[in-house]
């Protein structure tokens, strides 16, 4: 969980403000049409540009700091696995399907990694939670989070703004954007961003110098808008950028002291023992939609045409370091080429009709390539059945699984609401959605297989296979070593074709009654879905039984009740919601860890049933005119009601010891029981210039980051994470006429509070006591400037 980097923000959102001491009429296009969030039958949060820019949110994972209920956690194969409500992807598996759903403008952003180049020159971003499967498809079970851009201004000839930020790890953060109207009809946006940083953790191995989870990215995008007629208008959205980075390689923990349990404050995170020199995380993604909309008499039609293209690599270290353990090494290497296409057709009404619909179709065609591979390396002799001498520590043995994606979807949406009275309304929605998932899932991994195998190779494993110039620290295995290993191989050592279909629906039941003009209530029943996916984790021909290994779609039924009220002449907002999660065939990567590295292998698998009850509180209190205050409030308990798994394809001696790893009574991951917000905000106004002071307080309850199953209360504890408060403050000053110039100071994690994001088991280290740290953000201090024209 990236979660605590946590900032103080801005406390309420706006698309209109209202002067005097009334709260700001927040709107945003949830459902696909304009409305106000408190007119809304369903959990939202809303957050301005102006609350990302004054909690000094950079990244699309970091706005999970924001809101109750809601956090991220930082996998390493690169991609960022959002949770809202403990509904989420559980694992780093680069095939795993979310259940939170990310879209820009409206479009769905199919690759995670793509929302790295998402985050900026933001109008919005909109969090709806609960499953949004009706409107925003599939794969949204927990929720849908929308980044709504700034749009061209067919208005204004030209207008636009740059901005600089500077700071400690010599941060440098450069942002800008330029609107200009060519003609009458056709306006064009260009917003751009630079973001630098020095790495957070340094390596204590002698003559390592490398500076770990540093941030070097940059990307742009292109917005056209033509107004073809007064009924057609055309848009193009072209974006995408370019991330060169050293990954996050996690420290090794420990207990120190008799307790057995770890205690963070015996050790400093900023510091690990890896012998890894510059492992890369680099992501080069491309990304783009045209839209066509036709407003008629009674309705209105949009064509939306999508792409992406997204290449990347990730390196990391999983060797438990300078701590005891029976592995010397142990590096994980995941690389994607991966491109989509969807083009959707959307109908809806614009009338004024008691009846308000919307109806589409939708097609997605995603393919490319996956390789996650994994080397490691025993300490100990060589192996005794082969000529070669073993230059190592021990016989290096490999993982690896290259999976050729492809997967087609096809579905159907309409969702009708109806006006059954002026005060109640009723809502109904169903999405039908087809999927064809047809991948070939091969092993690239030959060490350690099965007894009385010819092994024709040395310390290196594989590599030695086409890569004898392979360097186990600083060079990286992807596509191309790969192909080294495959030519001299004379092809994959396992390979197995999937062809599968899956079918699902999805929908919403909803009355909303608005009691007065102040206080609305709603209840809702939804069934969400995300699609089924195969494994790609890395393996060996001796676990090919795995290869065809295949989750089936997750299911969630959702059950909710809520209320939104704007009280003493909208000064003071309360919202609150209920709800129940009810899951069949519950998705999640399951890491089967011995302590005998020859039996270490992962598996996506399907857990039958699991639940969870929660409540939320948002409260926004108008106190003057200078004077805002907001406290959000989130509750969960969540558990495992039957898990009994699916044990196809696992070695029989590791069956039972597989299953214990999920048993009925479990906390399910990244589901804190208690998560809040409080923020505070404080403006003072001048002739010539303005003031503003915010604070912002995170809190994240304590919270498990593996399935307990049968372990003991020290393993569990040892892989929970304690609750955690982060502090950040903010102070701007605005000056000018119209208070174009602005400079603001700004601290995230004031007190630098120590936490991990993620943690781990090092292969052939203890499972009890070692565990692997995803260190979580340290302090950051800085100051912007911003010049709007």
């Amino acid at each position: 969980m990236c979660i605590y980097c946590v900032c103080f923000n801005t406390f309420v959102i706006s698309a209109n403000k209202v002067s005097g001491d009334s709260l700001e009429v927040i709107e945003v296009t949830a459902q696909k049409r304009i409305q106000s969030v408190q007119d809304i039958p369903i959990s939202i949060t809303a957050l301005s540009a102006d609350n990302l820019d004054s909690a000094s949110i950079k990244q699309a994972s970091e706005i999970a700091t924001l809101i109750p209920n809601v956090n991220t956690t930082r996998s390493i194969s690169g991609i960022t696995n959002y949770f809202i409500r403990g509904v989420g992807m559980d694992g780093f598996n680069l095939s795993s399907v979310p259940a939170v759903g990310l879209y820009l403008d409206d479009v769905a952003i199919i690759n995670p990694m793509l929302a790295n180049f998402a985050l900026y020159d933001i109008a919005r971003v909109e969090v709806l939670k609960g499953p949004q499967n009706t409107l925003y498809g599939k794969n949204t079970t927990g929720g849908a989070i929308n980044f709504i851009s700034n749009q061209p201004d067919n208005d204004d000839m030209s207008s636009g703004y740059g901005e600089v930020t500077l700071g400690n790890h010599k941060q440098l953060f450069l942002k800008g954007a330029f609107t200009t109207k060519l003609s009458e009809q056709l306006s064009v946006r260009l917003a751009a961003f630079s973001h630098q940083r020095d790495g957070l953790v340094s390596s204590g191995i002698a003559d390592n110098d490398t500076e770990y989870n540093d941030v070097d990215q940059y990307g742009t995008r292109l917005q056209l808008v033509y107004q073809l007629t007064d009924d057609i208008k055309l848009t193009g959205n072209l974006y995408g950028g370019k991330q060169n980075q050293i990954a996050e390689v996690k420290s090794a923990i420990y207990p120190i002291g008799n307790e057995g349990i770890i205690n963070l404050d015996d050790h400093d995170l900023s510091k690990n023992h890896s012998s890894l020199i510059n492992p890369p995380n680099d992501i080069d993604a491309l990304g783009g939609f045209f839209k066509i909309n036709l407003q008629a008499d009674n309705y209105s039609f949009n064509s939306i045409t999508s792409f992406e293209k997204v290449e990347s690599r990730r390196m990391d270290d999983w060797g438990s370091q300078h701590l005891t353990s029976t592995v010397y090494q142990s590096t994980t290497y995941n690389s994607t080429d991966t491109a989509s296409i969807s083009q959707e057709f959307q109908w809806q009404s614009n009338s004024q009709s008691p009846l308000q619909w919307i109806a589409g179709l939708l097609y997605n065609d995603e393919q490319g390539d996956l390789l996650q591979t994994s080397l490691i390396d025993p300490g100990g002799a060589g192996r005794p059945d082969d000529d070669i001498l073993d230059a190592g520590i021990g016989p290096m043995f490999d993982r690896g699984a290259w999976v050729e994606h492809k997967s087609r979807t096809i579905s159907a949406y309409s969702q009708f609401t109806y006006e059954l009275t002026q005060k109640l309304n009723f809502t109904f929605g169903i999405r039908w959605t087809k999927q064809d998932l047809t991948p070939i899932v091969n092993s690239v991994g030959m060490m350690m297989d099965l007894p009385g195998q010819e092994y024709p190779l040395g310390s290196l494993g594989w590599l030695s296979l086409g890569n004898n110039d392979f360097n186990r620290f600083s060079d990286y295995i992807g596509f191309d070593r790969a192909n080294r290993f495959l030519d001299a191989n004379g092809g994959f050592p396992a390979s197995a074709k999937i062809n599968q279909e899956f079918k699902e629906w999805g929908g919403k039941l909803a009355l909303d009654y608005h009691v007065s003009t102040q206080l609305m209530i709603y209840s809702s029943l939804s069934r969400g879905f995300k699609m089924g996916a195969v494994n790609s984790n890395p393996t060996t021909a001796a676990f090919q039984s795995l290869l065809n290994r295949v989750v089936k779609p997750e299911t969630l039924i959702t059950a909710e009740f809520g209320f939104k009220t704007d009280l003493f002449n909208n000064s003071l907002r309360i919202n609150g919601a209920f709800f129940q999660n009810q899951w069949q065939d519950y998705q999640f990567f399951l890491v089967y860890n011995s302590g005998n590295p020859a039996d270490l292998f992962a598996s996506l698998v399907n857990l039958p049933e699991a639940e969870s009850i929660g409540a939320e509180l948002d409260i926004a209190w108008q106190i003057s005119s200078s004077l805002r205050f907001k406290l959000g409030v989130g509750w969960l308990d969540s558990q495992v009601t039957d898990g009994t798994l699916d044990t196809k394809g696992i070695p029989e001696q590791n069956k039972a010891n597989f299953q214990n790893q999920a048993i009925k009574g479990n906390s399910l991951t990244n589901a804190p029981e208690w998560t809040y917000t409080v923020s505070a905000y404080k403006s003072y106004e001048f002739t010539e210039s303005d003031i503003e002071i915010s604070f912002h307080y995170s809190y994240l309850g304590e919270h498990n980051h593996q399935l307990a199953g049968d372990n003991s209360k020290t393993w569990i504890k040892n892989f929970s994470e304690a609750s955690t408060g982060i502090l950040t403050v903010n102070g701007l000053y605005s000056f000018g006429e119209d208070r174009e110039y602005q400079i603001s100071l700004w601290a995230k994690n004031l007190t630098d509070e120590q936490y991990c994001s993620e943690r781990a088991i090092a292969p052939g280290s203890s499972s009890e006591n070692i565990r692997l740290c995803s260190q979580g953000g340290s302090k950051l201090l800085g100051i912007t400037g911003k010049i709007i024209f």
